[in-house]
Order: structure tokens, then C-alpha cells, then sequence
């Protein structure tokens, strides 16, 4: 009922906004839409979810000009088809939020764990299609941001706990 309660007003909320075209508001719609994909996710309706992330919330994001929301939303689409056992589908949507990720460099804490976190996923997707070889090269890529930013991770971490 919840779940139904979310749903319904994203999709509200998706119809009102969407009489305007600016980048802002692109940029919001981005984020419902995200939010009303992962509510039929959570109530078991992939195909919803996945209809809703290529039809609409990645043309708005990019629209936007959003590559982090993008990315993102392209992780999402690889985490369903992971979750669903299609490791193909899985490989080339991680491998999409890595590439849109890495067009836009940004130095911030946010965008780096991100970037690790979708190296991390990724490593775990080609594993397990063995390609190992693919693999090591991105845990060189994930070694090389743990060792540059370890210290402010650890860090944040620590605060986060105490």
C-alpha cells in the first residue's frame, strides 16, 4: 500500500512537471522518475521499472546534462538485469554508468565513491563471466582511487561510526 502510495504521487508529481523544459527541472524529473522505476522495482515489476529508466528517465536526465544521474540510472538498469541473472545486460548497463561517469570528471568525495562503488560492482559482474582479464584491469582502476583517497574514506567513515 505504501509502495502504491509513492508510486502514485511520482507519477503526479512526473505529469505536473512536465509542462516545463528547463534544465533544472529536468534534473528533477530525472530523480522521480528514478524514484517511481525503483517502486515498481520493489514491487516486483522489472519490466515497469526498466520501461520507465530507458523511456523516460534517461532521456530526461540527459536532457538535464546529468552525467552523474545518468550514470546512475544506468548502474540501476545493470543492478535489475544482475538481480534477474542476466549478467550480459548487467555488464554492458555497469559498464555505461562507468563510461558516462568517467566523461565527467569531478573532484568531490561523492563523485569518487561513486566511481569506486561502480568499479567494485563491475569487477563482480565480469568475475563471474570470468573475464579476468577485464576484471584485473578495473581493480587496478578501484586500487589506484583507494590508494589516492584511503585516507578520506577511512576518515569519513570513522566520523560516520562514532
Amino acid at each position: 500500500k505504501e509502495l502504491d502510495a509513492f508510486r502514485i504521487a511520482y507519477e503526479k508529481a512526473n505529469l505536473k512537471l512536465k509542462k516545463y523544459h528547463t534544465k533544472e527541472i529536468y534534473s528533477i524529473r530525472s530523480t522521480i522518475l528514478f524514484n517511481l522505476a525503483l517502486a515498481y522495482q520493489r514491487q516486483n515489476n522489472d519490466l515497469e521499472a526498466i520501461k520507465i529508466i530507458l523511456d523516460e528517465a534517461i532521456p530526461v536526465a540527459k536532457k538535464a546534462d546529468d552525467k552523474i544521474e545518468i550514470a546512475n540510472l544506468y548502474r540501476f538498469l545493470g543492478l535489475i538485469f544482475y538481480n534477474s541473472d542476466d549478467l550480459i545486460k548487467a555488464d554492458q548497463y555497469v559498464y555505461l554508468a562507468i563510461k558516462t561517469l568517467e566523461l565527467k570528471v569531478i573532484d568531490n568525495q561523492n563523485y569518487t565513491e561513486n566511481l569506486l562503488e561502480f568499479y567494485l560492482f563491475y569487477i563482480e559482474i565480469l568475475s563471474q563471466q570470468n573475464k579476468l582479464v577485464d576484471a584485473t584491469h578495473y581493480l587496478k582502476k578501484a586500487n589506484k582511487i583507494l590508494f589516492k583517497y584511503m585516507h578520506i574514506i577511512i576518515y569519513h567513515r570513522f566520523l560516520f561510526l562514532c
